[in-house]
């Protein structure tokens, strides 16, 4: 039966030619975007790795490519296909002080992987697409990947094949593995095309001293670190190969593997190797069937194939004061069959809740994109959609010079919208500050359509680091009902907070769920540092009266309560007056309070919150808000009334008013202004041009980074400079990024970057998505 498996990997190699576009959302999606979108706009770092192809880990002698492909390798070798156990499981992870599995290649490659882990992308499907990527940007061919893979949590059995075994040894572990004695030696020559052998690991092959680098290549030194090619076998067969595990001092120590691996056959497999396209093809169909060894129990998807036409974010939000829905996202266009310029209008075309025609969505180019073998465009879209009559799904329509129209429904099933329960982003927030425990607050709000049954529930994924020297975090995942607030039109806004580990807290990712109904794979590392209070309703300062006492009881977490004895403010804190305030333009920035306020809010509560948080201002307003800062906006002026609201925490005490703000300072703070930074001219021969458009789902700069809090243009000019960039990037204060020149941008007005330098607060250094970037004069 394992032939029946070389013939699966064959017929899966075919598939790209024959199948139809996926049906969109798919499981694969994740792992779509991270494989062809490889430059430009929206771009996934994956390959910046492994181009060039002889990229190394900064670390001379080694080639990041032949490591990947070593890695999924090594990973896979232990399967047992008569037993259906192991394979490609992202087990090595938990094996790599074996005796078989020497060398520092295989922490490197987890390590560099661990950061594309998710719900949505395993370990061993990162291992599998690790290998096409290397492959690819070798020269090689394009390998089918299929995605499904399930990580293992332990270690599995031994069985990697050493170079000192006996030649029968090596035929029954490949055997065990699904390969037959040809497909063994395909697999050893496509395996060994890049890359070679480390002296330090293996001075029974390299001896040491011998070799550049102390690493001796498997083909020619002219090839062998440039492209995937037949090479290894050509001089094989030629007579005039340097393969070390062929020739040399491996053959006399028994650790000429390859030469004898090649010969089990007399070399007939090996001679038609030498035929580069034979090599080509036959490598596409092994180097699949080796990533495609997994348990039974694995269900595999068809091979991934990028999408003619993909949505890319799309997002319900509701609007206050309920009548509207935003409905945000991106359309992405493969170009690679129809050129970009000849692309004249991108338009969506949805239904409304009830299946009837709604209207059209007119979309604009945002940037273009490519892989290896593709190219793609975007298409920014955002409308306002009546709330009462929503949207449920839409098709895009392209329009192409010429007077062509191409309409795309999704396989005839339109591309879903689901509008009962949506993520809130602009409430949900997850706070920068952490808690003595290293634990950041994570606030998620959804708006659920009041008229559909249920309670809905966020879904969190978080990443938890393993102990013993493991570098792959493990996933852990939670259920948090959520709990119902206010209503506004046909939503009811619910929420929930909950604590999640500082260090990995940008990596969460979540979904909220209503029954089937589910709002799905939204990042933490996309929500705001503070969350903003719904609208202009009743819940915000601008109304003329406090909501309920019953009202707020409703949100999930509420700071610890607080009885009528608390003193009006806490030690060290000075009342410096009342102040205006204005939703469009808040006194104090950083929201302390859960959306819809506190029902237990005090003076004291707020200012011992805002200290803990290691803020030196705090504020509170209409009864139940706490707000925190360390200077106030310049909008901001002291009012003569306005602040005469009862706290809901103490009645005896007053918590500001309508558009009005108590303020307090701490230890002698004033209400201050911040100081204005601005950009300079010149940093260490660098040249200021301008404030970017920056996005943390394509980094404009992605050359190298720094994160510091203390932050300056100086020490951003010197970290780039001696890294060798001749462009630098300062954003969100204490942001450093670096790149040989700028990506897919807008350059954007200069009140736009004007957030200080964590170390100067006189410089400007950029700010949330935006930098402020500087060129080498």
């Amino acid at each position: 039966m394992k032939l029946s498996l070389t013939l699966l990997a064959a017929a899966a190699a075919l598939t790209p030619c024959l199948a139809a576009d996926q049906t969109w959302p798919s499981s694969i999606d994740e792992l779509e975007d991270i494989m062809f979108l490889t430059a430009g706009y929206r771009k996934r770092t994956f390959t910046d790795s492994v181009i060039p192809c002889d990229k190394s880990p900064n670390t001379a002698g080694r080639i990041n490519a032949a490591e990947w492909i070593r890695t999924a390798f090594h990973d896979m070798a232990t399967a047992d296909t008569y037993n259906g156990i192991g394979g490609l499981d992202a087990s090595l992870q938990f094996e790599m002080g074996r005796s078989e599995n020497i060398g520092p290649a295989f922490e490197t490659t987890f390590i560099f992987l661990q950061a594309f882990l998710s719900v949505r992308s395993s370990i061993s499907d990162l291992l599998a697409l690790s290998m096409y990527t290397a492959v690819r940007a070798c020269g090689g061919p394009i390998v089918p990947i299929r995605a499904g893979r399930i990580d293992a949590t332990e270690s599995g059995a031994t069985g990697v094949p050493v170079p000192e075994n006996p030649t029968q040894t090596f035929v029954a572990q490949f055997a065990r593995m699904g390969f037959n004695t040809s497909e063994m030696i395909e697999l050893t020559a496509c395996g060994h095309t890049i890359g070679g052998v480390h002296a330090a690991q293996f001075p029974l092959i390299v001896p040491v001293g011998t070799a550049k680098n102390e690493y001796a290549l498997f083909d020619d030194g002219t090839q062998a670190q440039s492209k995937f090619d037949h090479g290894v076998a050509r001089d094989y067969v030629l007579g005039n190969t340097t393969n070390p595990m062929v020739v040399g001092i491996s053959k006399a120590n028994g650790r000429d593997s390859d030469g004898r691996v090649f010969a089990v056959d007399k070399n007939v497999t090996i001679k038609a190797l030498a035929n580069p396209v034979v090599f080509h093809d036959r490598c596409k169909v092994v180097l699949q069937q080796m990533i495609d060894v997994v348990p039974p129990t694995v269900n595999l998807t068809e091979p991934i194939q990028p999408y003619e036409i993909k949505p890319v974010n799309p997002q319900l939000t509701l609007v206050a004061p309920g009548t509207t829905l935003s409905f945000t996202g991106e359309i992405r266009v493969r170009t690679t069959v129809r050129a970009a310029d000849k692309i004249s209008s991108v338009k969506l075309v949805y239904k409304n809740r009830d299946g009837e025609a709604g209207g059209s969505i007119t979309a604009t180019s945002a940037g273009t994109a490519s892989g290896f073998d593709d190219s793609f465009t975007f298409y920014k879209f955002a409308a306002s959609i009546d709330s009462t009559k929503s949207i449920s799904s839409f098709t895009v329509e392209v329009a192409v010079t010429g007077g062509t129209t191409e309409t795309h429904d999704n396989n005839g099933k339109g591309y879903p919208v689901e509008d009962s329960v949506i993520l809130q982003s602009p409430q949900s927030c997850l706070e920068v500050f952490t808690d003595a425990d290293n634990n950041r607050t994570l606030t998620i709000v959804a708006a659920k359509r009041t008229a559909v049954t249920g309670t809905p529930a966020v879904d969190l994924a978080s990443l938890k680091a393993r102990t013993g020297g493991l570098v792959v975090p493990m996933i852990t995942h939670s259920s948090l009902p959520m709990t119902a607030g206010k209503s506004y039109g046909p939503y009811t806004l619910y929420s929930v907070t909950t604590k999640i580990g500082s260090t990995l807290s940008l990596r969460a990712t979540f979904d909220v769920t209503l029954g089937t109904a589910k709002d799905v794979f939204k990042r933490t590392s996309n929500l705001p540092d503070g969350c903003v209070p719904f609208g202009s309703g009743s819940d915000t300062s601008t109304s003329t009266a406090p909501p309920t006492t019953t009202q707020q009881s409703s949100t999930t977490v509420s700071p610890p309560t607080s009885t009528s004895t608390t003193p009006p403010q806490s030690s060290g804190w000075a009342s410096l007056g009342c102040y205006t305030d204005a939703t469009t333009s808040r006194t104090l920035p950083f929201i302390a309070s859960p959306a819809g306020g506190s029902a237990a809010l005090t003076n004291a509560l707020c200012q011992s919150t805002c200290k803990s948080q290691g803020f030196v201002l705090a504020g509170t307003e209409y009864s139940g808000e706490c707000y925190c800062g360390n200077y106030i906006s310049a909008t901001s002026k002291p009012a003569t009334s306005g602040c005469d609201m009862a706290c809901y925490g103490d009645a005896a005490q007053k918590c500001g008013g309508s558009d009005r703000l108590s303020l307090f300072g701490f230890g002698g703070a004033k209400a201050e202004v911040a100081p204005v930074p601005e950009s300079k001219k010149t940093v260490e021969g660098y040249k200021y041009q301008g404030c970017y458009v920056d996005s943390r789902d394509a980094r404009v700069l992605s050359g190298a980074e720094l994160a510091n809090d203390a932050l300056t243009l100086k020490k951003c000019a010197t970290f780039c400079k001696d890294a060798g960039f001749k462009v630098f990037g300062a954003e969100y204060g204490r942001e450093c990024w670096c790149g040989a020149a700028l990506g897919a941008t807008t350059k954007v007005g200069e009140e736009q970057c004007n957030q200080a330098c964590g170390g100067d607060a006189s410089e400007a250094c950029g700010q949330g998505d935006r930098l402020s970037v500087y060129v080498k004069a």
